[in-house]
């Protein structure tokens, strides 16, 4: 995520440009003042269904090989799943990401996938994938859980990304407000959306399709780190 005013170019030719030079996924294009932000990635951080029987995924990525005409899928299966670094930087990320579910949920979450290499159009992936479900009784209407609530709940208690801070997270966050002495900003945050409709499509006559843009920004009370190359953060707050 990159603060494209800071250039001379046009920040919309500046994201057509990243698109070109790093197709990916997932991308976004935020105008704000005085700045706007442009991002392409390979990973979800998380989606979540709507009531009634809400599901959540969140997609880890942790451990990357740049493809090049040497590098098949087979030296990068040997590279990232044949590394005990790389294989052990995933599992941390999925042990977090399994707890901050759990919390959630309850007891419904599976790995659906561990450390699998995945191929994107520049790079080479590990990539794991967390799925939780709550009952269908649990996010009923007129219970202070519905509408969504669960997913909202995940996302507050998923931030900040366990592969920003490393673990155990809530130490690691202690120790880097000790550390810091500025905010990391944007950089270490997300922006998404929230649309009304997931399965069915909406009415043509229904005016409220429109999705909810959401963006997870650090809060201001915390300082993230970055030093070293080491990339971190703190605590988040979620601005609908």
């Amino acid at each position: 995520m990159q603060a494209a005013s800071e250039t001379q170019s046009p920040s919309w030719e500046r994201y057509k440009l990243l698109r070109e030079l790093n197709p990916a996924p997932h991308a976004g294009y935020l105008l704000l003042h005085p700045t706007t932000l442009v991002a392409s990635s390979p990973e979800r951080f998380l989606s979540f269904s709507r009531p009634p029987g809400a599901t959540f995924q969140l997609r880890p990525i942790k451990g990357t090989v740049r493809k090049a005409p040497d590098i098949t899928h087979a030296v990068a299966e040997k590279e990232l799943r044949g590394s005990p670094k790389e294989v052990a930087g995933n599992l941390m990320i999925v042990d977090l990401i399994r707890h901050d579910l759990h919390a959630v949920v309850g007891q419904d979450v599976d790995v659906k996938q561990l450390c699998t290499v995945e191929e994107y159009s520049t790079v080479w992936q590990l990539v794991s994938v967390i799925k939780g479900k709550v009952g269908d009784t649990v996010d009923v209407p007129n219970s202070h859980r519905e509408n969504g609530a669960l997913g909202w709940e995940l996302l507050r208690r998923s931030l900040p990304p366990g592969s920003m801070t490393g673990a155990p997270k809530k130490r690691s966050v202690e120790i880097l407000r000790t550390l810091e002495d500025s905010e990391q900003n944007v950089y270490s945050g997300a922006f998404g959306y929230c649309c009304k409709y997931t399965t069915e499509a909406p009415p043509p006559d229904d005016r409220r399709r429109n999705g909810l843009l959401v963006l997870v920004v650090p809060s201001q009370h915390y300082r993230p780190l970055r030093r070293n190359g080491r990339k971190c953060s703190s605590n988040c707050e979620v601005h609908r």
